[in-house]
Order: structure tokens, then C-alpha cells, then sequence
């Protein structure tokens, strides 16, 4: 499954660090195969039960963030791993986690950092249109 976003989106920030925040919100998404479902904008529901590889990426300008994936029957538990940042002002960077992923559970890209509101980049300099936040996930067993 990949899922990503096409449109610039503003995050405020945790409400207080290293708590899960806002969101990441996609636009797009495909979806190959039965263990997933994307309920949107920014929830991903697991259908089947296994262990998942996930890779995310965000376009971002501001200052200094974090993410993390947030999975479990809540969507509150922040998945082992997930978690990673920049400092940097304006960048692209990733994140990955291989988890154990139950039916039922939902999973979401949030927020993590209680710094300064973030912006989701849709394009570069010049206006060339770009992916400004992505997820791939690829059940592993």
C-alpha cells in the first residue's frame, strides 16, 4: 500500500514533546492487496494480522520536527522504532519500522514534536509540484 499527499498542509505542534499530534492527512493512495484499507484522510486500518514494514517520508519547512507511526486498536500507541526527526529548517526526511501489526488496528503518521508549526511542502522552488508526505507499507508475513 503507499499512500501520499499532493497538497500543502500546516501541523501545529504536540502538546508536548514526544506526544502524539496531528495527523499527517494524504490525498492519494493505492492499495495492492487484502491486509489494508485506507479509511483517510490520515487513518490506514489493518485487516490482517502480521508483521509490516513501514517507510515513511515528509517534505517539511519550519524548523526542527519529529514523527512517528501510531498504531494499535486506539491509535495511540506509538509503534517501536517509528520515530524520527530533523534539524533542519526546510528538508525532506524519513522514517521506517518493521511491526507486528493486529486486524483491527488503525495506523496513522503523527506529529511528535512541541516546537513550531510545520508546513507539509508541496512543491520546490520554482513550483515544481512534488510529494510532500508518503507511506509504504509492505506486510512481510
Amino acid at each position: 500500500m503507499c499512500a501520499k499527499t499532493t497538497q500543502t498542509q500546516s501541523l501545529p505542534p504536540s502538546p508536548s514533546s514526544g506526544e502524539k499530534g496531528v495527523a499527517v492527512q494524504f490525498t492519494d493512495n493505492t492499495i495492492v492487496g487484502t491486509a489494508l484499507y485506507f479509511t483517510g484522510p490520515d487513518t490506514i486500518e489493518v485487516l490482517e494480522t502480521g508483521h509490516y514494514h513501514v517507510n515513511w517520508k515528509v517534505y517539511e519547512s519550519g524548523y526542527d520536527s519529529a514523527f512517528a507511526l501510531f498504531g494499535g486498536t486506539a491509535g495511540d500507541q506509538m509503534l517501536p522504532g517509528s520515530n524520527y526527526g530533523t534539524m533542519s529548517h526546510d528538508g525532506a526526511y524519513s522514517g521506517q519500522s518493521i511491526s507486528l501489526l493486529t486486524e483491527g488496528d488503525t495506523l496513522t503518521l503523527n506529529r511528535i514534536d512541541n516546537l513550531y508549526d510545520q508546513t507539509i511542502l508541496n512543491q520546490v522552488s520554482g513550483g515544481t509540484l512534488v510529494i510532500g508526505a508518503s507511506m509504504v507499507i509492505i506486510k512481510l508475513s
